[in-house]
């Protein structure tokens, strides 16, 4: 399943980019399209149907939240894409990291980052399994 998900990366960054290029945020951080704050469920939707498109029929959003020590009052949550194969019962996710295109600001809005710079190789594909381990060793130093 990754081997077939990666013959469609640079589709799929094509699609995240499109949407990351559509965001254009006000000084309150909000957007006329997307409205406010962050836009990481918008990227994994259009990663999403770009997986329909190729024939990956169950997609879904994987939510992750979780409390950050720099962010004591605020719950930071992330949207990715998870790709459900049916054959092995095995869950993946397929993720453009939020740190490539936003920043969260000191009062807790996700921030657009200017220009940003984003290839096909800054994009992730992996089980559920060994995402989840991935953020919470980003998250939690771990």
């Amino acid at each position: 399943m990754i081997e077939e998900i990666r013959k469609v990366k640079s589709k799929i960054i094509r699609a995240a980019k499109r949407v990351i290029r559509q965001w254009h945020q006000d000084d309150k951080g909000t957007c006329p399209k997307f409205g406010y704050g962050g836009i990481c469920l918008k990227v994994a939707i259009a990663m999403g149907r770009i997986l329909k498109k190729e024939g990956f029929h169950k997609t879904d959003i994987l939510s992750v939240n979780f409390w950050d020590a720099e962010y004591e009052d605020y719950e930071i949550g992330h949207c990715a894409l998870k790709v459900i194969d049916h054959k092995t019962n095995r869950f993946y996710v397929v993720d453009l990291h939020p740190d490539f295109y936003e920043n969260l600001d000191k009062l807790g809005v996700w921030r657009q980052i200017k220009n940003p710079r984003i290839n096909d190789d800054d994009l992730t594909i992996l089980t559920q399994n060994e995402y989840c381990k991935k953020m919470e060793a980003r998250i939690y130093g771990n």
